[in-house]
């Protein structure tokens, strides 16, 4: 049931989205594909929730996966709770993430917070400060296995330790495993462990860890539950398993979990997440009411009808017959398809080296601009498996020669550091994450939720790291193997570049200095190529104006279209001055 007063105010939301608001009780399941207003449907399902009288606000907790979402789900959550006149407390709502919540529990079964939370910066600074205690046992060991230096050992241990953690691996049976590299990271993770009590301190991964422990008491868990009726998390399939056992136990008290995510979408295996938890879920409640969002207002048709027909081209079959799917089956459609400009929406770009593939880019990207095509080059984004300097180096070079200005995200999301914007010769730091003006560069994972005009996905012919803390613990996973060993690096990439395709709203433009890598072909082959599209389906191209009022949105309508308007045709000379003609 959806109040009348959502009807009023959100009345262009379609069945799947309603099918997801007005679920009452029960477990429920959201598959969500991208664009589809998923937390759109979470917040205005918060905000019926509490018009119907079915929850009180602290009642009601809203888990997602980082700050930065939390924070906008709080806000859109007040925002929209406002504008329905929804009466009570609305600060008393929790929308956290799943380190808050595990915060919050702690604290209020230990009658206060009588311990010091790490962030990255400084689980590092502690585990240096006695790096010969935790390390210096094994330290031969390491060595053998290729920790040779300071900071890499910092570095490594501080991934194997958050693994260890996040997937309830017991570090005991690690330390007793027949591997001796195995068995030494599992003795140091036992001496850190050591320190983190001496000190009275918990990491990010231990803080889970230790609730999920409180937990294990029934009479805690009904003391929790019994203050909660409704439970809400975002982005399921980035959560490990030590999260799901702590957001499961909790939700059988109540019995109203809402899960929401899409298998596609999962990337963050490196951090001890599964795709297992989202898959599971109907099992784990067989009462549960699935529904899937599949209609896709962020993107052009073509950009969604290539991404679509691209991700089912992998075989996704469960080589287990008793084992349940390893992908929700699902068709990803676009919003009022006819009411789209007809251009070509995905493009590829191929050159025979990798300086001549970003010269191109960083010209495509400059006429883009000139003609107007974007406002400025903030609307264009360009995602890289990494942006460490040997990869993206080329990209920055050529940017700085075209006079584009570029910012670049931090190679690492943990510390609180500034990117490097402006040009190679003289970056300046920036507090926001992504400056205006500028074309942004980022890996895939620190694009997820995010969104652009025009998106680059470079070097489809070189391919990222795999996973290799998950593969040298797997054997110790407390779980059973979810996925077939063999098809995890294949799975991950493709959920990778999905993710990354899908970030486009108007423009996706594929690039590589060589034929793509195999699992490309299925979206790269008969793809229009930049270099040799005719000049009237260039133009048509260049003759638009990209545009985010079309788009789905807080307060668009889904079914604007993008403004089409005559401008002049700038050309670059060749001292780079513009030379404009009637177009």
């Amino acid at each position: 049931m959806i109040s009348p007063i959502i009807h009023r105010l959100q009345p262009e939301l379609d069945a799947q989205q309603q099918a997801v608001i007005s679920h009452l009780e029960g477990p429920l399941l959201v598959v969500a594909g991208p664009g589809a207003g998923k937390t759109r449907c979470i917040v205005w399902r918060a905000v019926d929730l509490l018009l119907l009288g079915a929850v009180n606000p602290a009642e009601l907790v809203m888990c997602t996966f980082s700050k930065r979402a939390a924070g906008e789900l709080r806000q859109r959550f007040h925002a929209a709770a406002r504008e329905a006149d929804c009466a009570g407390d609305l600060d008393a709502v929790r929308a956290a993430t799943v380190h808050g919540l595990c915060r919050r529990i702690l604290c209020e079964q230990e009658a206060g917070p009588g311990f010091v939370i790490l962030d990255e910066f400084a689980q590092l600074d502690l585990m240096n400060g006695h790096f010969h205690y935790i390390f210096g046992p094994d330290w031969d060991e390491l060595r053998r296995h290729g920790w040779r230096t300071h900071d890499y050992t910092l570095r490594q241990s501080r991934r194997y330790f958050e693994r260890i953690a996040e997937e309830a691996i017991d570090p005991e049976e690690l330390a007793d495993a027949d591997d001796s590299f195995h068995a030494a990271v599992g003795r140091c993770y036992l001496r850190y462990e050591a320190v983190l009590q001496e000190r009275g301190a918990l990491d990010l991964s231990r803080l889970q860890v230790r609730a999920d422990a409180l937990l294990q008491d029934d009479a805690i868990v009904r003391s929790i539950g019994a203050g909660v009726k409704h439970l809400i998390v975002d982005e399921y399939q980035d959560t490990s398993c030590i999260q799901d056992r702590v957001l499961l136990r909790l939700a059988r008290v109540h019995g109203n979990p809402c899960v929401v995510g899409d298998d596609d979408q999962s990337i963050y295996r490196f951090r001890g997440a599964s795709v297992r938890n989202l898959l599971e879920f109907p099992d784990r409640f067989p009462q549960s009411k699935v529904v899937h969002l599949t209609v896709n207002y962020r993107s052009h048709p073509g950009i969604v009808a290539a991404v679509d027909r691209w991700m089912a081209s992998a075989d996704w079959t469960n080589p287990d017959p008793g084992g349940i799917p390893l992908r929700h089956h699902k068709a990803i459609s676009p919003h009022a398809p006819g009411s789209h400009p007809d251009y070509p929406s995905v493009i590829s770009l191929l050159r025979d080296c990798p300086d001549d593939e970003a010269r191109q880019l960083a010209e495509l990207l400059w006429l883009l601009r000139a003609r107007g095509v974007i406002n400025d080059y903030g609307q264009a984004a360009l995602l890289l498996h990494s942006v460490q300097e040997r990869v993206c180096s080329r990209y920055l070079i050529a940017l700085t020669e075209a006079g584009i200005p570029y910012h670049r995200a931090p190679a690492s999301s943990g510390r609180e550091q500034h990117a490097t914007t402006g040009n190679l010769a003289g970056g300046s730091s920036a507090e926001t994450r992504f400056p205006t003006g500028r074309v942004c560069v980022t890996t895939i994972h620190q694009s997820k939720g995010l969104e652009w005009p025009v998106v680059v996905v470079g070097s489809l012919d070189r391919a990222g790291g795999g996973d290799e803390v998950g593969r040298n613990l797997d054997s110790y996973n407390p779980r059973p193997p979810f996925e077939p060993a063999h098809l995890i690096p294949y799975f991950d990439a493709m959920r990778q570049h999905y993710v990354a395709f899908s970030r486009a709203q108007d423009l996706l433009i594929l690039t590589a200095s060589r034929p793509p890598e195999p699992r490309f072909h299925s979206i790269w082959e008969g793809l229009p190529c930049w270099s040799s599209l005719d000049a009237p389906v260039r133009d048509r191209l260049l003759s638009q104006r990209f545009r985010k009022e079309w788009l789905y949105g807080a307060s668009a309508q889904p079914n604007l279209v993008i403004e089409r308007v005559q401008r002049l045709v700038v050309r670059p000379g060749p001292d780079r001055t513009l030379h404009a003609q009637t177009g």
